[in-house]
């Protein structure tokens, strides 16, 4: 009973308040370290949800890449549009996101990408919100990738 009623105490926090992230759920299901693969980004969605990060108003979107094999969403996190991309291979994963940070790079404050480690195919991010990708990141067993900023 204890439990539920300091679940319920956080949620009605939560709720008044207007944040996407419940961090109290962050390290709820089994331990993700980085490295699970999804078939889509509504299984990257699924996990995200069931740790207390909502995405809201998702859509998917069109491959904007020629030369990488990846499955994109994009929705918004506490405020801040997010790219839910899953890739065919780790290699592809690396190759978009060097690429996107390399042309981040050049503009006025940080930009933050959560990208799987290893074998995880997937990525969430291209946001200036870095606390927000360090959440994501708890929440997924990612790794933080920052540039921009200085």
């Amino acid at each position: 009973m204890r439990k539920a009623i300091i679940g319920t105490a956080v949620l009605l926090a939560t709720a008044g308040c207007g944040s996407d992230i419940d961090a109290s759920q962050l390290d709820n299901g089994p331990r993700l370290d980085g490295r699970q693969s999804y078939s889509s980004p509504n299984e990257l969605l699924d996990d995200l949800l069931e740790r207390g990060i909502h995405c809201t108003d998702p859509k998917p979107r069109h491959n904007p890449s020629r030369v990488v094999d990846v499955d994109t969403s994009e929705c918004r996190i506490e405020g801040e549009d997010y790219n839910i991309e899953v890739f065919a291979s780790p290699v592809d994963r690396d190759m978009l996101i060097e690429g996107r940070q390399a042309t981040l790079a050049i503009l006025d404050g940080p930009h933050c990408d959560v990208v799987g480690i290893g074998s995880g195919a997937w990525a969430v991010g291209s946001s200036d919100d870095v606390e927000t990708c360090e959440l994501i990141a708890q929440a997924l067993g990612g790794e933080v990738r920052v540039v921009g900023g200085g």
